[in-house]
């Protein structure tokens, strides 16, 4: 059966009673016939889909802020300023905080299950006079393995490049230290890493004045407000494979919107006041 094609007068999508009255006339309909429309539109929704994968422009939803871990496990998100802008727009800019302080790191430590290979425990890398902490983990297939608990990051399940086996902690050469003596240089590296980045910490000269190594507070921007009204405009200006965000902020505010890149803040500021 052909479906009848009509001719819809300008404005009238923008009409709230619009899909009430098309989903009430659909109703009407018989059985075949409502079957045809959705198959029609599931066939036309899938075209779409397969032509923004083409293009390399999926539709992904609104994803989380630290999807895929990309800045390891945070501990909280903060909100440092806020700048109205034209538009309903909203700048924010927001404090990625990493890592965990000594008290933290020593409860994790009485809270975990006993090993008994004895390997859990606070450990210092020789070389950097870094300390750490080192806790068995759960493995799939059995076997004997840990994770390493950083001052300024979040935990690791590599050593030295290589998963942290049993035989890779027996074979490094990080020596055990009393979580006495871990406390000075775990608080050291804990109030180092708010600014400095693990070059500078180490003594280096880092010529990346934007480096993030080993930093624990991480900077981002994140656009918010009327996003969508200037979907267009704002995918012209930072390219089109963008994604809205969601990010819960330390107050229990949560925000959705655009990450900004931080070499494009200024220009994009400026397109939107002009």
């Amino acid at each position: 059966m052909a479906l009848e094609t009509q001719q819809v007068s300008p404005g009238r999508d923008q009409d709230g009673k619009t899909l009430k009255r098309f989903l009430n006339r659909v109703l009407g309909m018989s059985c075949r016939l409502q079957e045809t429309l959705f198959e029609l539109l599931a066939t036309h929704v899938a075209s779409m889909e397969a032509a923004d994968r083409r293009d390399g422009l999926p539709n992904q939803g609104v994803l989380s802020l630290n999807r895929g871990m990309r800045w390891g496990r945070l501990q909280q998100v903060t909100e440092l300023m806020a700048e109205n802008l034209p538009g309903a727009l909203v700048l924010r800019r927001l404090c990625l905080m990493r890592g965990m302080d000594f008290e933290e790191a020593s409860a994790m430590l009485e809270r975990a299950p006993e090993d008994q290979e004895a390997m859990q425990g606070f450990y210092m890398r020789s070389k950097h006079e870094e300390v750490l902490l080192v806790l068995r983990r759960r493995t799939r297939d059995g076997q004997v393995a840990y994770q390493l608990v950083l001052p300024h990051d979040s935990p690791k399940t590599q050593l030295d490049g290589n998963s942290c086996t049993l035989a890779k902690m027996k074979q490094n050469s990080m020596r055990r230290i009393t979580p006495d003596a871990a406390k000075e240089h775990w608080t050291q590296q804990h109030r180092l890493s708010e600014t400095q980045c693990l070059h500078v910490q180490r003594g280096q000269n880092c010529g990346n004045r934007t480096c993030r190594s080993g930093k624990r507070f991480l900077e981002e921007t994140m656009l918010t407000g009327q996003v969508l009204v200037h979907w267009d405009f704002l995918c012209a200006l930072l390219g089109e494979k963008n994604s809205l965000v969601r990010c819960e902020l330390n107050t229990g505010a949560v925000l959705v919107g655009l990450v900004i890149p931080q070499d494009m803040v200024a220009r994009l500021r400026q397109s939107i006041l002009e």
